[in-house]
């Protein structure tokens, strides 16, 4: 037993020192080696462009430039609004660019077009594309006028289109359409676009007139505001349609008017300080003559505040009538306008702006309505600074003095509640005939002979009805007074009649009427 285990020992010992059997190695082919490519070079071109910017104007267009270069290209832009026919290429190249119209009117714009090498290469151009803004297209437009009297007419246009804004607006007109020698101007409100209209007063009978509209612009490159003008219309006074307005014919102060289209008022339109009221015109059957009637608001009723004769040839008032009481004619101190104006009521070929003092006379502004009789409104009293409530008056002794105390004795006496002073003031223009030469030069203007006023006193009952008269009337030569009281020149409203040819206070009651007008004592 122990001779088998040492054998089986040692047979396990062999075999454990034996070596083990080794696999076979598996062969694996070698992978060729392939050949190493040759390096890559990158070149670097060079690029112009000639010109290397492009500037377009508003309205677009097309302009070409040349490309130089040895490479091949390919070019992108950066804006749609640019066109051009070339996106790639080869060598040198005149590209052709196009541009449509900008109609931003707020900014230019910009684009660039860039041209590159193609492939890895290197080197690139970038051509610069510039367009001006959009111009501001100013647009002004004449338009149909309307309101059309004997004597004035509501001018009509629009503009659009004013880029920063519109300064100013307004109109030129005249008789000729080569000389348009009249303005009027108005805040544009720096509006780019909107209406222009604007009343005109003062025209000629039966004639053409033609009116541009324009507008005041700021000039960036001029550095100043420039007027742009708009087209030219025409149209011819004397087309309105008559109207009513002979109401204010019939009031007691009135004289006997012969008018032309009985019944019936010629023209009436805004007065000259705006529309609170209107003017109305009364063709006579003298065509040198035309009655007016001026009105103003007061609280929203209209108050008729005079009527006047004018005459063209005299160029001045014959007479002007009006009332004083001083419930309806209040004074509530608004003091003196001061500002001599045209009457709109009147053309302005019949007026003439008296200087304040006439050559080295002493004649002066002498007034028909005074500016004392009405202070009730700033509004009422600038109706007495219209050419057509003066006349040529000595100063020294007369308007200062005889003729201003009349005045001041009219308005202290003015009448309230029912009672009502009627009052008709006018001119005589006898012998000598006085022609006198205002300082700005120019024609002569004929100084009236004699200065007169008259006045009725009546009164009314709870009914309305006028129950009493009393007349009275003052008439003095135009040349000094000094020394003398205004009552100086009393005398009747008879008298008065028979020199100057007209018949006043023909609305009273007749028998009043005639009571009064022989009356020569003063009515207070």
């Amino acid at each position: 037993m122990h001779r088998t285990f040492g054998i089986l020992a040692a047979t396990l010992l062999i075999a454990a020192c034996t070596p083990a059997e080794q696999p076979m190695p598996k062969i694996v082919p070698s992978k060729p080696s392939t050949p190493a490519e040759p390096e890559k070079t990158t070149t670097t071109y060079t690029f112009t462009a000639n010109p290397s910017s492009l500037s377009f104007p508003a309205e677009g267009g097309t302009k070409t430039f040349a490309l130089s270069t040895k490479a091949s290209w390919v070019s992108s832009c950066t804006e749609s609004w640019v066109s051009y026919a070339h996106t790639e290429g080869e060598g040198n190249e005149t590209i052709t660019v196009t541009v449509g119209e900008n109609t931003d009117t707020q900014k230019a714009r910009t684009a660039s077009i860039t041209f590159k090498a193609a492939g890895d290469d290197q080197g690139s151009v970038k051509v610069t594309i510039s367009q001006e803004k959009a111009k501001v297209t100013t647009k002004i437009k004449a338009e149909a006028t309307s309101k059309i009297t004997l004597t004035s007419a509501m001018l009509n246009g629009s503009y659009e289109g004013a880029g920063e804004g519109c300064y100013e607006k307004g109109f030129r007109y005249g008789t000729s359409q080569s000389e348009l020698d009249r303005e009027i101007r108005m805040d544009g409100s720096q509006d780019d676009e909107g209406p222009i209209s604007a009343q005109i007063s003062g025209l000629d009978l039966n004639t053409t007139y033609y009116y541009q509209p324009f507008i005041t612009v700021w000039s960036a490159s001029e550095n100043q505001y420039v007027d742009i003008p708009g087209d030219i219309k025409s149209f011819k006074t004397g087309t309105g349609a008559l109207i009513d307005g002979t109401q204010f014919l019939v009031c007691n102060e009135i004289p006997a008017v012969s008018l032309k289209n009985s019944g019936k008022c010629s023209g009436s339109s805004f007065e000259r300080f705006g529309d609170e009221a209107s003017w109305y015109q009364y063709e006579t059957t003298n065509e040198n003559q035309l009655v007016v009637t001026h009105t103003y608001n007061d609280n929203g009723i209209t108050v008729r505040n005079w009527t006047a004769l004018v005459d063209k040839t005299r160029m001045t008032p014959l007479w002007s009538a009006f009332v004083m009481n001083t419930g309806a004619y209040p004074d509530n101190g608004v003091g003196r306008a001061d500002n001599w104006v045209p009457d709109p009521a009147v053309p302005e070929s019949w007026q003439r702006c008296i200087a304040g003092k006439i050559g080295s006379t002493s004649y002066s502004r002498g007034h028909l309505v005074a500016s004392e009789y009405r202070q009730a409104s700033k509004f009422a009293n600038k109706q007495t600074f219209y050419y057509t409530n003066q006349a040529l008056q000595e100063q020294n002794g007369f308007n200062g003095s005889v003729w201003a105390a009349l005045e001041s004795a009219v308005s202290s006496h003015s009448p309230s509640v029912r009672d009502t002073l009627y009052v008709t003031v006018g001119v005589l223009y006898g012998e000598p005939v006085k022609m006198v030469t205002p300082n700005a030069g120019g024609d002569a203007v004929l100084a009236p002979s004699h200065f007169y006023t008259c006045l009725m006193l009546c009164k009314f009952d709870t009914s309305g009805s006028m129950t009493d008269a009393k007349g009275i009337a003052y008439i003095y030569t135009n040349e000094s007074h000094a020394g003398q009281k205004y009552p100086s020149g009393a005398t009747t409203i008879d008298a008065v009649e028979a020199e100057a040819g007209f018949d006043f206070f023909t609305n009273v009651p007749s028998a009043l009427q005639e009571a009064a007008e022989k009356m020569s004592a003063s009515l207070w």
